[in-house]
């Protein structure tokens, strides 16, 4: 099973909000918060285990998030 990227996550909760109606300006604050942590977190993660299974980054992207999108 392959993760959400933290620009998938973003894309879908947008629109989540804006059909449920519940899209503001507070909301969009915190959703881009949320997601500036997720990709730091993906980040580190894709050091940690880029370092030590693979020769490139690619191998880890495809592994972790499916490839091109």
């Amino acid at each position: 099973m392959t993760k959400q990227t933290a620009v998938e996550w973003l894309v879908d909760e947008l629109r989540k909000q804006i059909t449920e109606g519940t899209l503001n300006a507070i909301s969009i604050s915190e959703l881009k918060m949320k997601a500036k942590e997720m990709e730091k977190l993906q980040i580190i993660d894709a050091y940690n285990y880029g370092q030590y299974n693979y020769e490139d980054p690619f191998g880890y992207y495809n592994e972790t998030y499916g490839g091109d999108k």
